[in-house]
């Protein structure tokens, strides 16, 4: 039973790692390339917002390129929350899993509680969806309001006041 839920739990931070590694590379890269011309013109702090306003066009690009490496991986939290939700329970868990990780990006709660995050989203909504009965006329607000709204917020008010 324990290695049955161990290999559960593995499977879904493995999927949210995979989705998150192309954000981390691609941000690490842009920002390295960044650095690296400025370092080619004796500037060591690329990212420091005095270069926007350089004379230099290619310093205000590089000083950009830095920025958009750094937005790249500003995502890595929501997108590993969001893709362990998802490997839980499909695509109900994106919106939670993207508002938690942001929450959890925000207050500071590191790697970990992205996939704290991430299993928190994941759960409650597959318990939402396993619990929550409509009659059929009404069922397919489910999918596309209930469980995004309430996963949601029942996602981030237990981040909110547990992490």
């Amino acid at each position: 039973m324990m290695k049955t839920i161990g290999s559960e739990l593995k499977k879904h931070v493995l999927t949210g790692i995979s989705y998150m590694i192309p954000l981390v590379i691609a941000g690490a890269v842009i920002m390295a390339i960044s650095r690296v011309g400025g370092s080619i013109y004796g500037i060591t702090d690329i990212w420091d917002a005095k270069h926007a306003e350089s004379a230099n066009n290619l310093i205000r690009l590089l000083h950009s390129l830095d920025g958009f490496g750094g937005m790249a991986l500003g995502l890595m939290f929501p997108v590993i929350a969001a893709f362990i939700g998802y490997s839980i329970s499909d695509k109900l868990a994106i919106a939670p899993g993207l508002v938690a990780g942001m929450l959890v990006k925000d207050i500071g709660a590191g790697f970990l509680g992205a996939l704290a995050a991430g299993l928190i989203a994941g759960y409650t909504c597959l318990l939402l969806k396993k619990y929550v009965k409509l009659p059929k006329a009404a069922a397919s607000v489910v999918p596309v309001f209930i469980v995004p709204v309430f996963g949601t917020l029942i996602t981030v008010l237990l981040i909110n006041y547990t992490l």
